[in-house]
């Protein structure tokens, strides 16, 4: 039988105990977390975020086995679907700025009538992607793949898509946890996902257990049944322990109109702006496509390097916003500003400390992965102008998500537009015909739109317009009496 985790000691996170006028005198007021707690919170949601790319490279290490076209067909189809999808994790994420304010204003017992709303979100992703996946031909075409490639690609799309559902229903309860304190059992509940997974595709890609080799399709299959085992054990955890009383948690509720129009108008800012800065990176590496093959290796073994590197910032990131929706929730927006600057502080410490070996071992890693002599000598620009811009890409990165859990949305979403549009886009080009090498160029058209976001945020945080625009001030917590 499935048991929820038992929930941790109280003092452990100053900020996983209810926070609410009501019981300020008995459990005193909100306190700014201290280094050791802000640390052994986050920690797990660094875990966590890990085997978002864990499983990628699985899928990728198996089917690698089967050959170039079928792992070629597996990069088309990933792409794909991370595109099509990136709006709706965006949009589900959000969730945090809703639950964390709710908890924080000790409406603990509403908490689950936002989780109820945003299921139903979460299961009318299924026919979006299935759109996704009856328009993946004109993506085959467009990317001219071979008929065989195409077919392989198309094949495990068309299992994958029904993935979403589960995937986002595992975001949501996810973040349901680290809203109100708790991060170890989401992740906990990811890494079995990803050992899973393993397991399935040496025997259903591979064919082995005594199951039938089924390539490419029985990693689509594997991934897929992974994740709905994810789903299960988070919903069936959560609802079989103390979690569903405290919060008021139920299976099925009616959908509530006024409060889905509500979350749309908070979540899809966010979705939008992932999405509009997607768009910004595929005109980049176009850009960088013109410079020819060599140069489109390097940055793609740099970015795909530094996605790992830098997710501990996405995972401060996460913590920022739940501490953030948690104190604005609570009355005390005043502590959303120190205890983000000691977020930052250890962010930018952290990042700055990672650009060294990115300045003086770019060549050097890059050659672990390839032997080509250009495309080393390229990457080597590439890892110095990522290693100048680690500490700005640390302000971007946690301001942006922080600035999400206190409701402010719309200006993040348009800086990352406007920055991409006006910034990254023109100085890219402009820059690869007039710097030598044009690599370099590219990437210091990347540094300008990355610090141009940093210090953009940085602005609109200091600035304090957040301060103002809690989603659910007067309410205390309950989505039936949103603010008009």
């Amino acid at each position: 039988m499935l048991t929820a985790p038992r929930p941790e000691p109280e003092r452990k996170d100053a900020l996983a105990r209810p926070l609410g006028a009501a019981t300020a005198a008995v459990e005193g007021p909100p306190a700014v977390p201290t280094y050791g707690e802000m640390g052994r919170f986050t920690l797990p949601i660094v875990f966590g975020l890990a085997t978002y790319a864990l499983q990628g490279v699985v899928d990728a290490a198996f089917v690698g086995h089967l050959g170039t076209a079928p792992l070629a067909a597996l990069a088309v189809a990933n792409v794909t679907y991370v595109t099509a999808m990136v709006v709706l994790l965006g949009l589900m994420r959000s969730a945090m700025t809703f639950l964390a304010q709710s908890y924080g204003a000790g409406g603990h017992e509403s908490l689950g009538q936002w989780v109820s709303q945003y299921q139903w979100l979460a299961l009318t992703s299924l026919p979006i992607l299935l759109l996704a996946a009856r328009g993946f031909p004109w993506v085959a075409q467009a990317a001219d793949l071979s008929s065989g490639t195409a077919s392989a690609a198309a094949r495990y799309m068309s299992i994958r898509v029904w993935e979403m559902p589960f995937s986002l229903t595992t975001v949501l309860y996810g973040t349901l946890y680290i809203a109100t304190g708790r991060s170890a059992f989401p992740m906990a509940v990811q890494w079995g996902a990803v050992a899973l997974n393993v397991v399935l595709n040496y025997g259903l890609t591979l064919g082995h257990f005594g199951f039938p080799r089924l390539g490419i399709v029985g990693s689509a299959a594997s991934t897929l049944t992974s994740q709905i085992a994810a789903a299960a054990i988070m919903v069936g955890a959560t609802y079989l322990g103390p979690m569903r009383r405290r919060h008021g948690l139920r299976l099925l509720r009616r959908p509530h109109g006024r409060t889905l129009l509500r979350i749309l108008g908070v979540g899809l800012p966010q979705g939008l702006g992932d999405g509009l800065e997607l768009a910004a990176f595929t005109v980049f590496f176009a850009v960088v496509g013109r410079l020819g093959e060599a140069a489109v290796a390097a940055s793609n073994i740099g970015l795909q390097l530094t996605q790992v590197l830098y997710m501990p910032a996405i995972a401060t990131g996460i913590a920022a916003a739940s501490y953030a929706g948690r104190f604005i929730g609570a009355g005390a927006p005043k502590l959303v500003r120190v205890t983000t600057h000691r977020i930052l502080r250890a962010t930018a410490l952290y990042m700055g400390v990672l650009g060294i070996p990115l300045w003086f071992l770019g060549s050097s890693i890059t050659a672990r992965f390839i032997a080509d002599a250009d495309v080393v000598r390229q990457a080597g620009w590439v890892f110095k102008v990522m290693a100048v811009y680690q500490v700005f890409d640390a302000l971007g990165i946690v301001l942006r998500i922080t600035l999400s859990g206190t409701g402010d949305v719309r200006f993040p979403m348009a800086a990352v537009g406007v920055c991409g549009a006006a910034v990254m886009v023109p100085l890219s080009w402009w820059l690869s015909v007039r710097v030598e090498p044009g690599i370099l160029g590219a990437w210091l058209g990347m540094l300008g739109y990355i610090v141009a976001l940093g210090a953009v945020l940085l602005w609109r945080f200091e600035r304090g317009a957040w301060m103002r625009m809690g989603v659910l001030r007067g309410t205390g917590g309950r989505p039936d009496v949103l603010p008009a």
